[in-house]
């Protein structure tokens, strides 16, 4: 006969056991594990940067975001990067307010995506809230001139809005790219 309180500190050692066994698991059997810091963005990560699998939150000269696709040979590789706007000094104000962009770009330069996070624009839900004016930035470089009118189209009666979130997805882009690349020039060799 087994003594009662030796049964239930076995039952709990085995059930706090298991409750470990799935919670370190979780990445094994390829299930995605989030953080809290990336958890709240992860549907807009997932615009910007729509070919990552995995995204952590860092910080270098500015906070940003890191996007890791799985390679069956590679393994983890970094793919790309996104970024707040605001949070890389590019908020801008438009007609009625602040306007927050969400963009990604691949390790070339290349924008992989752009997405609307928050504004306070009058005209925004028929100008920079339309897939037609965030797919335009798909495949633009950061060191094209993303010019309103030329190779940006704008809308009549948001000019002043179209040019705020172009300034901010340029600006934000370029200050993205230029932290990145100095973080790998002062990188220690492998």
């Amino acid at each position: 006969m087994i003594n009662p309180i030796v049964k239930h500190a076995f039952v709990i050692v085995v059930g706090i056991a298991a409750c470990g066994l799935l919670f370190h698991a979780a990445p094994l059997l390829g299930r995605q594990t989030i953080s809290q810091d990336v958890a709240p963005h992860l549907t807009d990560l997932r615009k910007v940067l729509p070919d990552a699998d995995t995204f952590t939150r860092e910080a270098n000269v500015y906070p940003y975001f890191h996007a890791y696709q799985e390679h069956p040979t590679d393994g983890t590789v970094l793919v790309g990067l996104a970024f707040f706007s605001e949070e890389v000094g590019a908020g801008v104000t438009g007609y009625s307010g602040p306007i927050n962009m969400m963009v990604g770009l691949d390790l070339t330069g290349s924008l992989r995506g752009v997405t609307v996070i928050d504004h306070q624009e009058p005209y925004g839900l028929r100008s920079i809230e339309q897939p037609i004016f965030q797919r335009q930035f798909i495949g633009k470089h950061v060191r094209q001139m993303f010019h309103v009118g030329t190779d940006i189209d704008t809308v009549s009666g948001a000019t002043i809005t179209v040019r705020a979130a172009t300034d901010a997805i340029r600006r934000g882009s370029r200050r993205m790219m230029r932290a990145y690349l100095q973080s790998r020039q002062t990188e220690p060799s492998s």
